[in-house]
């Protein structure tokens, strides 16, 4: 395990975790032990979370402090605590994940995969979704002034998820989950549709919807992106969704299509979620997520910009490059003064190359 990545990513969990509407602020008691955590405090953060946990606090606050023991006890090298810590959460409530995966370190993913498997093999959750690859079969190769179309596949990946993630209550499978699972496997894309091997991979990954498709660049300002929702249990697809959009630079436009697309979404795992007599509401749940986004969005000029350098930042942390990919965070906030992730991951980046 490569130490100095499972670092970087443990203080970005701490970060990001403040960007998003974490049910752990919502008490004091919670907070304590998350900020202790985002301090650094790690045994401090252990303690408070036991406490919390031994309480009668809310079920949300529980399972944030669960979620803080487990990457705490990551933290301090304490392997063994932690996987019993992630045992005690997945017994006080099955279905909980550590998600989106971007807000915590890939150590505690890795130790999460491995207990869930060990307690729960071969099941599958209503609520939980993956989000497969999306091919580049582009007829136009250029660039998105000078960045490279080509980054728009991992950007795509990334809105998907962040989208979902913020608008709804779906846990979103971890990346690296999904790469391991599929490469498994040996599983395409066109696999998901084959009821057999779809039924598998939907038990290894815990998900009973899986979300992929193909993008076209079809010229320096217009994009149409095929999406597919499968129903990992049966391999039936439940949606297809095509929207073709502009990307030349109005960050309204795109917006309008960063909704029109997940919306859809949303609406096939509806249908999973419906025709598993759960009633669904996150298609209503996206539509709100977006018309609050929509406010103000004609003032962040770099917004569309700020998608593709993101996507390149997340490229070079994942290759360890973590001076070339504060730089570019840099730009991105240039780009986007709005953006909420940039001033985090600058921090975070800041830290880990001055110690």
């Amino acid at each position: 395990m490569n130490q100095t990545h499972v670092t970087l990513l443990a203080t970005s969990a701490l970060a990001l975790a403040a960007l998003s509407p974490v049910s752990a602020l919502a008490s004091p008691g919670t907070g304590s032990a998350c900020d202790a955590y985002w301090d650094l405090q790690y045994d401090r953060a252990i303690e408070l979370a036991k406490a919390i946990i031994a309480s009668d606090a809310a079920e949300e606050d529980k399972l944030s402090a669960y979620q803080c023991k487990a990457c705490s006890h990551v933290e301090r090298k304490q392997y063994d605590p932690a996987k019993d810590t992630i045992a005690g959460m997945l017994s006080f409530d099955p279905s909980s994940r550590f998600s989106p995966d971007t807000t915590y370190p890939p150590a505690v993913i890795e130790l999460y995969n491995a207990v869930r498997d060990s307690l729960y093999p071969g099941t599958t959750d209503i609520n939980t979704v993956a989000v497969g690859d999306f091919e580049d079969n582009s007829i136009f190769q250029g660039k998105f002034g000078d960045l490279d179309f080509s980054l728009f596949q991992r950007a795509l990946i990334h809105t998907i998820n962040a989208d979902l993630a913020e608008a709804t209550d779906l846990k979103l499978v971890d990346r690296q989950r999904i790469e391991q699972i599929t490469q498994e496997l040996k599983l395409n894309q066109s696999g998901f549709v084959n009821p057999e091997q779809s039924v598998k991979c939907g038990e290894l990954l815990g998900a009973q919807s899986f979300i992929f498709g193909q993008y076209m660049i079809l010229s320096k300002d217009k994009v149409r992106i095929d999406a597919r929702v499968v129903r990992t249990a049966t391999g039936e697809i439940v949606l297809t969704k095509q929207v073709t959009g502009d990307f030349s630079g109005d960050p309204e436009k795109f917006l309008a299509l960063e909704k029109e697309l997940v919306v859809s979404l949303a609406s096939g795992i509806d249908q999973i979620r419906s025709g598993a007599g759960e009633p669904s509401d996150l298609r209503q749940k996206a539509e709100a997520y977006f018309d609050q986004k929509n406010e103000g969005i004609e003032k962040r000029k770099g917004y569309v910009e700020s998608k593709f350098l993101e996507a390149e930042a997340l490229s070079l942390e994942d290759k360890g490059k973590f001076d070339e990919a504060q730089s570019v965070w840099k730009q991105v906030l240039d780009a986007d003064p709005n953006n909420t992730v940039a001033p985090v991951r600058i921090r975070v980046l800041d830290t880990l190359l001055q110690g």
